[in-house]
């Protein structure tokens, strides 16, 4: 009984039920990546990655405007940029052994 009442007291009080477009997420259809589209965020990703960590988020909203999913697609190389970097900065036999001691 103590189930039924918290879902029923969840799907009829909970704000999410009670304002559902309050609470709604836009969505968008994703952008097609067109080649000219891919050298724009090449084009960005090659000026982000040379500049200090810290004004990268100042230089891409800048550049990318109000495009959210070009914004995306650069942070996103930029976070595949950082991970590779940082892949191999110990010898795998020195990080295997740490797990064994």
């Amino acid at each position: 009984m103590a189930c039924a009442q918290f879902i029923h007291t969840f799907i009829y009080e909970h704000p999410y039920f009670l304002e559902p477009k309050k609470y709604a997420r836009s969505y968008s259809a994703p952008t097609v990546m067109t080649p000219e589209r891919f050298e724009h965020v090449q084009d960005l990703y090659a000026r982000a990655v040379e500049l200090p960590e810290p004004r990268r988020a100042a230089f891409l909203h800048e550049a990318c405007g109000g495009d959210s999913d070009l914004r995306r697609d650069v942070e996103s190389l930029l976070t595949q940029e950082e991970s590779a970097c940082s892949f191999m900065e110990e010898p795998a036999v020195k990080a295997a052994a740490k797990t064994l001691i």
